[in-house]
This record gives structure tokens, sequence and C-alpha cells, in this order.
């Protein structure tokens, strides 16, 4: 497989997974993350291009390091 195939089906499984994450809303559930103390004072390192963080923890989007940026 050459790499702009690779990058034109990684494309599209991204607007997929963007178009379900838009309809499905995120809802908080308790989770082992909740074990943190002032987790919403944390800084994110995130791979995935979404605000989820930001959403279910109320970590600013200034904390949060999108990772792929720089590899792009």
């Amino acid at each position: 497989m050459h790499l702009e195939e690779l990058t034109e089906f990684l494309e599209i499984y991204y607007h997929i997974k963007i178009s379900r994450f838009e309809i499905n809303k995120l809802e908080r559930k308790e989770t082992a993350l909740d074990a943190i103390c002032n987790i919403s004072e944390a800084n994110v390192i995130n791979f995935n291009y979404t605000n989820t963080a930001e959403k279910l923890f109320e970590i600013s989007e200034k904390q949060t390091h999108l990772f792929m940026d720089e590899l792009i």
C-alpha cells in the first residue's frame, strides 16, 4: 500500500469517526481518572484531535498538547 492510499483511508476513517462522535454526544461517566485530584488542572497529550478532555474533565484547550500537529 502506498503512503497516499494509507493517508486517504485514514482520512476517511477519521471523518467517519467524527460524524459518529457528533451524533453520539459524550456523556460523563465515572472512570479510574476520577481518583486523580484536581484533574481539571492537568496537562494532556491528545492523540485524537477531539476535545474530550475539555468536555469530560474540564481541562482547558490551553493545557492540551495536540501531538499529531507536530507530525503533519
